[in-house]
């Protein structure tokens, strides 16, 4: 949930701008408008979804494996998603990015591409060794 203040409330209020008061449950795109199911019971046919925007950073793991933060606690990844601990990748509002769906589907394709040739080269210098 966002928390808004009694200022923003009452803009959002006087603009008409209904606020969910419970978390979402499931959305349902059946019929011509939008229906929300809220956790509560709630059930709220719409013709417009705002999602309240931002995030809080779940870096706890990242913070245990030692990788580099940002100071805005996102992992600190190179242009292959790769983060500072060898085998570490990331993709996703976790990384300092842009913040979309879009955008995390391109980090992890990245990231993908990346796990998949770090493995293969991996693979290469081990077989190479046991042939020596």
């Amino acid at each position: 949930m966002v928390d808004l203040s009694e200022d923003d409330r009452k803009e959002l209020d006087a603009a008409g701008i209904a606020v969910a008061s419970s978390p979402l449950d499931r959305l349902d795109f059946s019929e011509d408008r939008a229906r929300l199911h809220l956790v509560d019971g709630t059930v709220l046919d719409v013709d417009t979804i705002y999602p309240a925007l931002g995030s809080d950073s779940n870096n706890a793991l990242a913070r245990q494996l030692g990788v580099n933060l940002s100071d805005d606690s996102c992992i600190i990844v190179d242009a292959h998603q790769r983060a500072s601990v060898s085998g570490i990748y990331a993709a996703g509002d976790i990384v300092m990015s842009l913040d979309q769906i879009s955008v995390a589907m391109g980090h992890a394709a990245i990231a993908a591409t990346a796990l998949h040739n770090d493995l293969r080269r991996r693979d290469g210098e081990t077989i190479t060794r046991k042939a020596s």
